[in-house]
């Protein structure tokens, strides 16, 4: 080879190496400074003089997905010889500790170079294009060491950078998202690295990692990226990807760091605390009638995520409530409400919150409301942005149910008697007190008197009680539903609301068909009846014309099969759908009903009503025989 050719390539070699270095120094500056507006333009106006993409083209190669070791995070101890593995692994950790601030530094002087440069914005997004391209391969990296190595001492150097790089993909600081940014947050393992960062623990503190950025987020720059993941659409399919597609296991994991903390708030009395602190904050401000917007704008989603998480996350979702608004925060929500509208939320608003319209119909939420005057302060409140006030149409519709049935109609007979011969004439559960209801030791029935208890064991019970004191303590899926004084209350408000709405026109909540089958029976054998779901939060209702004696009403058609603890009940269910059917449907038809329980448990109310036509307007249907269970829901597609 000739020597000029030889010169040429050594030189070449030597101005690459020369280039290397200084960007290596530059660079180095970059990180020592947090990436400030000196340091970030020097590095920058370098690589763009030298029109150099070999110094981001050699960081990515050794980010290959290929080199990553098979097994954990090799270590070497000092004197060994180094492995493969274990050199690969060093220059992939460098390349990652190089690749965040190399972009942190460029993007900060792209959307802070003035005049803007056409040429500076070329150079920025053809490497934003590279690193695009190689993102799975770095995705697989970080997602390796984060997952291998907390006991690296640059462990939260390593999670600082990865999230530098996360930003520097998929945010744009000074407008909206580019085409680039937005095809990064799609991809699975951009999910995959945010939810690992998210995880990770500063092992000095013991705190969940937190890093402030002024680049795109004025708190954590972790939730910064969460909250705009969340806010594409794209984002959000990926989020909602990963976590359908992970392990139970990783699945727990996740949710498991959440609920630890949620439990030690409970045990630390938090949401007593909570709750006062807000109504003190809220009793203040309207004293001295503050109308700081942006206090009230606070005040509307501190009530609303408190509320949420009780609901959500307690076990006994209505004694919480009861106790938070006998605290006064109802009244706090309230005054919150004009400061509730949320653009980006599927109602327009946060307040009043959807998922609370259950727990309004029942007793003992909607009489501390009630006696209180709060219900009066909801309905008093004056003007509402538009989509506020659609949502409080709606909460005060199920708030005028609820004083319809717990006040207006207290005194009208409710048949509770699970004796299916009991007749709808005789003593009814006004007359016989809910304090003398009967019942039996396994306690998952109750009697009007001894002698209905007498005929309905012979009918039935004598089985199904020897099946309930079997399977008590012994159930995984579902729990028997045990009779008390307080559950009888709470039984006798459920087939009271269950007859106000059949007989009001029209249905406060939608009313929809449904098939009960037999276990010897094809769906298209199945018997008709009515679904009524307490448990969901209606915030629409289809109007319809007067039902008539059988109120067939809703388009939507779902099947019930007999399961859980239906089997149990299946004798006394299948007595219920036979008297429909031999008594015809001109008068009589059959109901499923859904109420909240605790947690996640349902009541099952199934019942046979029946069209009286001599009865007063509103109290033609009557519940005559009812059967509870408790349950997830048991809905087929």
């Amino acid at each position: 080879m000739p020597q000029r050719s030889l010169n040429r390539d050594s030189d070449a070699a030597a101005r690459r190496v020369y280039k290397r270095r200084k960007c290596d120094k530059l660079l180095l500056e970059v990180q020592r400074s947090k990436a400030s507006a000196e340091t970030s333009k020097a590095f920058i106006d370098y690589v763009m003089a030298q029109r150099d993409f070999d110094y981001l083209g050699d960081t990515l190669q050794s980010l290959d997905a290929s080199l990553i070791p098979n097994g954990p995070l090799p270590l070497g101890s000092p004197g060994s010889a180094e492995s493969i593995e274990l050199k690969d692994t060093t220059m992939a950790l460098q390349a990652l500790q190089e690749l965040g601030p190399f972009f942190e530094a460029l993007i900060y002087t792209a959307n802070h170079d003035i005049p803007p440069s056409a040429v500076l914005d070329t150079y920025a997004t053809t490497c934003l294009e590279n690193l695009v391209n190689c993102w799975p391969n770095i995705a697989t990296w970080i997602s390796y060491c984060l997952m291998h190595a907390s006991l690296l001492p640059y462990h939260v150097g390593l999670v600082s950078v990865s999230t530098d790089i996360l930003i520097s993909l998929t945010t744009n600081p000074p407008g909206s998202r580019t085409t680039l940014n937005k095809e990064a947050s799609a991809m699975s393992c951009t999910a995959d690295v945010l939810f690992i960062i998210l995880g990770q623990i500063d092992k000095t503190t013991g705190h969940y990692c937190k890093f402030i950025r002024t680049l795109n987020t004025n708190g954590c720059a972790l939730m910064g990226l969460l909250r705009s993941q969340f806010n594409d659409r794209f984002g959000r399919e990926a989020l909602s990807e990963r976590l359908i597609e992970v392990s139970r296991t990783t699945r727990r994991a996740i949710l498991a760091m959440h609920l630890s903390v949620w439990k030690e708030f409970v045990r630390q009395d938090g949401i007593a605390k909570y709750t006062a602190a807000l109504t003190t904050l809220s009793d203040t401000a309207h004293a001295r009638n503050l109308q700081d917007i942006e206090f009230w704008i606070a005040m509307a989603g501190a009530t609303q995520k408190l509320l949420f998480c009780v609901i959500v996350r307690t076990v006994n979702p209505v004694e919480r409530l009861v106790e938070m608004f006998k605290g006064g925060l109802f009244r706090c929500m309230v005054r919150s409400l004009q400061c509730s509208m949320r653009p980006g939320q599927e109602f327009g608003c946060i307040l009043p919150p959807p998922f609370l319209l259950p727990y309004l119909r029942v007793r003992r939420v909607f009489e501390v409301l009630y006696e209180s005057g709060d219900i009066d302060a909801f309905t008093n409140r004056g003007w509402m942005p538009p989509d506020v006030d659609a949502m409080c149409k709606v909460f005060q519709g199920t708030i005028d149910d609820s004083i319809r049935v717990f006040v207006d109609r207290k005194e009208v007979p409710i048949s509770m008697c699970s004796n299916l011969n009991h007749a709808i004439t005789s003593r009814g559960a006004v007359e016989v007190p809910v304090d003398d209801m009967k019942t039996c030791r396994c306690r998952t029935v109750v009697y009007c008197s001894l002698a209905c208890q007498t005929e309905d064991w012979a009918a039935l019970h004598s089985v199904e009680c020897r099946l309930s004191l079997l399977t008590q303590g012994q159930c995984t899926h579902w729990v028997p539903l045990k009779s008390t004084r307080n559950l009888f209350q709470i039984q006798r408000d459920q087939l009271a609301y269950i007859e106000y709405v059949l007989n009001h026109t029209p249905p406060t909540i939608p009313i929809q068909h449904g098939l009960r089958r037999r276990p010897d029976c094809e769906w298209h054998q199945a018997t008709q009846c009515l679904l009524l779901d307490f448990s969901s939060p209606a915030t629409t209702v289809p109007y319809v014309e007067d039902p008539g004696p059988y109120p067939e009403l809703g388009p939507l058609l779902q099947k019930l099969d007999f399961m859980g603890s239906d089997n149990e009940w299946q004798p006394r269910i299948q007595r219920l759908i036979a008297d429909r059917d031999r008594e015809g449907e001109a008068t009589t038809f059959l109901i499923e009903a859904t109420f909240p329980m605790e947690e996640e448990g349902l009541i099952f109310t199934f019942a046979k009503a029946r069209y009286v036509q001599d009865a007063p307007p509103l109290e033609r249907i009557k519940v005559v025989n009812s059967v509870f269970r408790l349950g997830m829901k048991q809905f087929l597609p």
